[in-house]
């Protein structure tokens, strides 16, 4: 679980979020992984990393931007192996 303190965001440009999996699981098509983001207002929004990277060992999942200062979350999903 991650908690971001948004009480700061004006000095807030982009985060970006990554994964890993543990040692002995095989890849992340396996895992069933899901990634939810619940937003303060809005609905929760959900990730699924269920494509076939066979090697990879983390992916970058989302970024979020601050834009004119509106928090904007774009999905990224990019495994690196």
């Amino acid at each position: 679980t991650v908690y971001v303190n948004l009480d700061q965001r004006d000095k807030i440009k982009r985060l970006l979020f990554f994964v890993y999996i543990y040692d002995r699981t095989p890849a992340f098509d396996r895992t069933h992984a899901k990634i939810t983001l619940y937003p303060g207002n809005g609905p929760r929004i959900e990730i699924e990393l269920d494509e076939r990277a066979a090697e990879a060992r983390s992916c970058a999942v989302f970024t979020v931007e601050n834009i004119k200062d509106e928090l904007i979350v774009r999905r990224e999903v990019k495994f690196v192996y």
